[in-house]
């Protein structure tokens, strides 16, 4: 962790549901996707990225060509072409957080 008392894991974002879901089906095809945008189709090019800071950040995902952003549900359901039903249930940083120290 950082320093300061607002600090998190870094890349906290992608431990958390259902971002680590999708990021475990992309790392096994990502050479293969091509990108929705009609203007750019470029295959193989997607980075995983964020948005926001703090607790407030949430993982996405971006083409390294036209640098259009997805979220991970987007990215999910368009890209990978997953079904709403297998994403797990949505957790935030509480659940990756170590309690306070007594």
């Amino acid at each position: 962790m950082g320093k300061g008392s607002n600090s998190y894991p870094k890349s906290w974002y992608w431990d958390v549901q259902p971002a680590k879901f999708v990021a475990t089906h992309f790392g096994t095809v990502r050479k293969f996707l091509s990108c929705p945008n009609p203007g750019c189709k470029a295959t193989g090019g997607f980075i995983k990225d964020s948005n926001g800071t703090g607790k407030n950040q949430k993982a996405c995902f971006r083409c390294g060509a036209c640098k259009d952003r997805y979220s991970v549900s987007e990215f999910y359901l368009t890209i990978l072409k997953g079904s709403e039903e297998n994403l797990p249930a949505e957790t935030g940083l509480d659940s990756i957080l170590l309690p306070p120290s007594p």
